[in-house]
């Protein structure tokens, strides 16, 4: 069952972290999570360094928790708004769903993960996994 806990940096460290903002209101979110869903059980399972991080668009604590429910990963819980505002400040937020996708020093590989995810399945971790951060100075761990 999902969580949503404290996550130190050092539960991250070494792992490539997707940071996911989405929901349950979202028709698009809701196509898009059971694939993204699918892809993580495989990288699981495969045994990759991979987390993903939720991060609610939802209206209110019943939506948040009723989508959430569905997810196998972490989340920001969703009574701290100033933490997922900040987070999607510094991610520069523009839609939904949106996948970012960081290496463990916060760094973003990628703005596009959803379509990664949708075009390459769990092979979009690969090609993460190869990727310098895209710009040096847009580090959401400070």
């Amino acid at each position: 069952m999902s969580e949503t806990i404290k996550i130190s940096t050092d539960d991250l460290q070494g792992k490539i972290i997707a940071v996911y903002f989405s929901a349950h209101w979202c028709g698009p979110c809701r196509q898009f999570t059971p694939l993204l869903i699918a892809t993580y059980q495989k990288l699981k399972e495969e045994g990759k360094p991979f987390e993903v991080v939720f991060i609610s668009n939802d209206k209110d604590q019943a939506g948040f928790k009723s989508y959430f429910s569905k997810m196998p990963w972490k989340a920001v819980d969703f009574a701290d708004e100033e933490r997922r505002d900040a987070i999607g400040d510094k991610l520069h937020l523009k839609g939904l769903p949106t996948l970012i996708v960081l290496n463990s020093e916060g760094k973003v590989l990628s703005k596009n993960g959803q379509p990664d995810v949708t075009k390459l399945k769990e092979k979009a971790f690969d090609v993460w996994s190869t990727t310098e951060p895209k710009e040096k100075g847009d580090c959401i761990v400070s």
